[in-house]
């Protein structure tokens, strides 16, 4: 998911700085020409999600594992609840098909990333992950119609430095 994510990521930095963005003497230039590579190394996103794909079904007790450790933050929030329970029948359905294992793989990894939000983020930045990531379909980055979510990110990212 990462992996898959960095060159989208790496382009809106780039969108930031603006036109030193996009000159050598800066490192985006770079992070934009090898930011590609990580998901072609570490294997392509329809064989990541395949090898998901066939471990749980190989493995139910992977699944059941995976979801003990997503669910253990269960009546937190309860859009976050309900996007697991439909994830976790889908898992243990048998009409997992290879075609579905992509979008199965991206909504893993965004119920992974909201329970451990839910766990360790101060503030309310895990009910605004919940709110653009998982209630709505996401989208670019930073595009999301939640009043006070840039602010509350940022003020947590200053007080994060700030402690550092």
């Amino acid at each position: 998911w990462i992996c898959k994510r960095a060159p989208g990521l790496v382009v809106e930095c780039m969108e930031c700085l603006g036109g030193g963005g996009y000159i050598e003497e800066s490192p985006m230039p770079r992070l934009f020409r090898e930011s590609p590579l990580n998901s072609i190394w570490e294997g392509c996103g329809n064989i990541q999600s395949l090898d998901i794909l066939r471990a749980m079904q190989k493995s139910p007790d992977a699944a059941e594992a995976l979801f003990a450790d997503i669910c253990s933050v269960s009546g937190s929030d309860s859009v976050f609840d309900k996007f697991t329970d439909t994830l976790k029948k889908e898992v243990t359905s048998t009409q997992m098909t290879p075609g579905a294992a992509r979008s199965l793989a991206s909504r893993l990894a965004r119920a992974i990333q909201a329970s451990l939000m839910i766990r360790y983020s101060q503030s309310d930045n895990a009910a605004y992950f919940i709110e653009t990531r998982i209630a709505t379909e996401h989208g670019i980055y930073g595009a999301h119609d939640a009043p006070g979510v840039v602010g509350n990110i940022l003020d947590t990212a200053i007080d994060f430095t700030s402690a550092v």
